[in-house]
């Protein structure tokens, strides 16, 4: 999945960086004789790929998508925003951060809690704790991302 601006044919690359989630493919390259490995990636818009691809209609009350972007979450998850902000149901998203988040800019940041605050509840962290994005400033976004989850009300089931 790409941003608008990315969309076409990208080159990928594994290194081995310890803990990065590709490093085994760095390790592969290195067996080889190489440094890294690349190769080269078609890319789309989340927003094609429902809409050309999977052919999902709207609304999207009952899409769950899970994105992990190795580290490219900066720049792809801002992108999500101009997509949905019209939307009344928005797909529920499971969004993998990566440590290399910290290297992000802080207009990324603003760019992320300005979609996360399209949804009525996000929960971050292995103790899944609502955070309020209506309080927190951006700068302050950074310490807070790590595994996310965002839903709105009507996904809530009530028994």
């Amino acid at each position: 999945v790409s941003r608008p601006e990315d969309v076409g044919i990208l080159t990928m690359r594994a290194g081995k960086a310890p803990g990065a989630s590709m490093s085994g493919l760095g390790k592969v390259a290195q067996d080889r004789g190489a440094r890294s490995m690349t190769w080269k990636v078609r890319c789309y818009t989340l927003q094609d790929i429902f809409e050309n691809y999977w052919r999902i209609p709207k609304p999207y009350e009952d899409v769950f998508v899970k994105i992990d972007v190795e580290s490219y979450e900066c720049k792809l998850i801002p992108s999500f925003y101009d997509w949905l902000k019209e939307e009344r149901f928005l797909p529920k998203m499971f969004i993998s951060f990566h440590p290399q988040i910290e290297a992000c800019i802080e207009e990324e940041f603003e760019g992320v809690l300005r979609f996360l605050r399209l949804y009525d509840h996000v929960r971050v962290g292995n103790d899944s704790r609502e955070l309020n994005v209506t309080e927190i400033e951006a700068t302050n976004l950074r310490s807070q991302m790590h595994d996310v989850v965002v839903y709105q009300k009507h996904h809530i089931v009530r028994s």
